[in-house]
């Protein structure tokens, strides 16, 4: 099919900002013109355009003001190439842009949207060379229909968000980066009145990410998002739907009691009782709390005690108690290696304290650990933590000879490419204590690089328990 003759009128620019921030809406007269001359006709069984004509175009669009390359290729699967999706698209045209900002952006894609040829079979690319100041633009449409004016009206509308970083729109979803989360509520209700099945934004360099059909996302829910990323300790949320009008927000937040308050706020806040139902779970590296925002869970009783009177687990040591004991110190406990196990891609590790001095003495908390690989320096970026649904740490009266054990645990991590490993445990079993370096044995720990390791309290070790883990 031949490639269209440029006309003699000008094509009106669509809504395209006169300044990032500033909105200028065509009126009627001229978006209809717009649309008019984008659509012509869609003729979905012409012949595809050839190589020559695909060529032709190129030239055509690499000579128009503001572009500075463009290329066409032909799309069409070679014979035998089975594995290829089939495409309604045979020719398609890549339009790099020299723009010095979105308003030229705009008016370059508006030129190029002209010159298409009248078919969905023929699409385009336009894309904004990376320049300082300048979004990074892009937009992919068609020459049939109306769906080219459509697409260029929606980049304008949300080109003028403040804060705006980068933008994609094609006919089936739009992506779009803001620099601050403060700015999502902004982006969101433009993008919400786009006609596109999905909406994917980012907000502070993807601190939030959303995935989500432009409909869901009302003013509460991103304003919603905007005020979770302020609660001090968050570090990234994800928005996705799963196909209905339900959302999950997924926090990652840094520190056990962060996941606690904040799970508890998201559940107890004032939320409309016909805004969205969002499921909301909060985690850290260790803990995970779940709710639906607005719904506090009920109230769960606290369990009957044994039957004996025996007290909870936990609760109490075997040992005689003695307020008056004294704190233990680092001289007086020996640490050792215990035992080791693995099972389903865990990793388990005890450390033991044994008493080894003339009286007995209180322990209470959970030692501190630097994980030393075999080149003699700590493990970058390990993160330690408590192991979900832990009590707090009891204080025990440990007595002579007695032995505390501190349970670990972490995911295995690969040792196939040979890794620097962990070979020293370097424990600080009470605070204010020296440091114990506690050797590894048999070829030492797969705790690398960015490992979370969960270290549990000390606590007393079973009756008839050895050291080697056996007993």
């Amino acid at each position: 099919m031949p490639s269209r003759t440029p006309s003699s009128a000008p094509l009106p620019r669509p809504r395209w900002a006169a300044e990032v921030g500033r909105r200028l809406a065509l009126p009627t007269a001229a978006l209809l013109l717009a649309v008019a001359v984008l659509a012509g006709c869609d003729e979905a069984g012409a012949p595809a355009p050839g190589a020559d004509e695909a060529d032709a175009l190129a030239a055509t669009l690499a000579d128009l003001d503001g572009v500075a390359a463009a290329t066409a290729v032909e799309t069409a699967p070679t014979a035998g190439d089975e594995d290829r999706v089939r495409s309604s698209v045979d020719v398609q045209v890549d339009v790099r842009t020299a723009a010095a900002d979105a308003t030229g952006f705009g008016a370059v894609a508006t030129a190029v949207a002209a010159e298409l040829p009248a078919t969905r079979r023929v699409a385009a690319r336009i894309w904004q060379e990376a320049r300082p100041g300048v979004p990074a633009l892009a937009v992919e449409l068609t020459g049939a229909g109306d769906r080219g004016a459509g697409t260029l009206g929606l980049a304008a509308d949300v080109a003028a968000v403040p804060g705006l970083t980068g933008l994609q729109v094609r006919a089936d979803a739009v992506s779009a980066s803001v620099a601050d989360a403060a700015s999502f509520p902004a982006l969101a209700a433009t993008v919400r009145a786009a006609r596109v099945p999905t909406a994917l934004l980012t907000a502070g360099e993807s601190r939030v990410s959303t995935v989500l059909p432009p409909r869901v996302l009302d003013a509460r829910l991103a304003g919603l998002v905007a005020r979770v990323d302020r609660w001090p300790g968050v570090a990234s949320q994800f928005v996705e739907s799963q196909g209905t009008d339900e959302v999950w927000l997924r926090v990652q937040v840094a520190g056990d009691d962060t996941v606690t308050d904040l799970a508890a706020a998201l559940t107890g806040s004032a939320w409309p009782a016909d805004g969205p139902v969002v499921h909301a779970v909060v985690s850290s590296a260790f803990r995970s709390e779940a709710g639906v925002v607005g719904r506090p869970e009920p109230a769960v009783p606290e369990p009957a005690a044994p039957a004996g009177g025996a007290p909870p687990l936990g609760a109490a040591s075997p040992w005689p108690d003695d307020p008056a004991a004294p704190a233990c110190t680092g001289a007086d406990l020996d640490v050792t290696l215990g035992g080791s196990d693995a099972a389903l891609g865990h990793r388990y590790l005890l450390l033991t304290a044994t008493n080894t001095s003339g009286a007995p003495c209180a322990v209470q908390g959970r030692p501190e650990i630097t994980f030393v690989r075999a080149s003699g320096t700590p493990v970058p970026d390990v993160e330690t933590g408590t192991p979900t649904g832990t009590p707090d740490p009891a204080r025990y009266v440990v007595p002579v000879g007695a032995r505390l054990h501190a349970p670990l645990t972490w995911l295995a991590m690969s040792t196939a490419l040979d890794p620097d490993v962990t070979e020293v445990l370097r424990v600080t079993a009470v605070p204010g204590a020296e440091p114990d370096e506690v050797p590894v044995d048999r070829g030492g720990l797969d705790v690398l690089a960015g490992a979370a390791v969960e270290i549990g309290a000390w606590e007393p070790a079973p009756a008839g328990w050895t050291t080697d883990g056996t007993g």
